[in-house]
C-alpha cells in the first residue's frame, strides 16, 4: 500500500475523531520515516544523541584521570619533597662536619694580646673575626668587641 492509499484509508474510514487523530499520526508516522530525507535527519539525530553521550562519558573518564594524575603528582611532590629535604641533611652532614669547640676563660686583656699577636703574625693575610675566634678558641662576640677597639686604636686596619 502507497503511503497516499494509507492517508486515504484513514481518512474514508468511519471513526471517532480520536481514532481518526490515532490512526492520522501513525499514518504520518509511517509516511515520514520512510522518507529518505527524514530517515538521514533521524540518523544525524541519534548520532548526534550518541555523540552527546559519548562526549558525556569521555569528559567524565577525563576529568577522573587528570584527577587520579594530580593526586599522583601531589604524593610524587611530597615524596619529592622529602627525598630533598633528606639529600640536604645528608649534604650538610658530609660538608659540615659536626666539631666540638671548647672556647677558652680568658680575661679581655689577654684575649687582645693573642688575637693582635695572631694578626702581626698573619699580616699578608685576610682574617675574618671567625678564623680569629676558631684558632685562638676566644668566643666570637669577645673576639668582634675586641676587634672593634684595634680598630678605634687605628691598630688594625679592615681590607676590603
Amino acid at each position: 500500500m502507497s503511503n497516499n492509499q494509507l492517508i486515504r484509508a484513514v481518512i474514508t474510514e468511519d471513526a471517532t475523531r480520536d481514532e481518526f487523530l490515532e490512526r492520522a499520526f501513525s499514518a504520518a508516522m509511517v509516511v515520514i520515516s520512510e522518507n529518505p530525507l527524514i530517515k538521514q535527519m533521524i540518523e544525524l539525530e541519534k548520532k548526534k544523541e550518541l555523540s552527546i553521550k559519548e562526549l558525556d562519558r569521555d569528559v567524565k573518564f577525563g576529568t577522573l584521570y587528570i584527577l587520579d594524575r594530580i593526586d599522583e603528582m601531589e604524593g610524587n611532590f611530597e615524596t619529592g619533597f622529602q627525598y630533598i629535604q633528606n639529600e640536604l641533611i645528608d649534604l650538610k652532614e658530609k660538608i659540615i662536619p659536626t666539631k666540638t669547640i671548647v672556647m677558652k676563660e680568658i680575661s679581655k686583656g689577654d684575649a687582645k694580646k693573642e688575637i693582635q699577636d695572631l694578626i702581626n703574625k698573619n699580616k699578608d693575610e685576610k682574617l675574618f673575626p671567625s678564623d680569629i675566634s676558631d684558632k685562638l678558641n676566644i668566643s666570637y662576640d669577645l673576639t668582634i668587641e675586641i676587634i672593634q677597639e684595634l680598630i678605634k686604636e687605628k691598630k688594625v686596619e679592615i681590607i676590603k
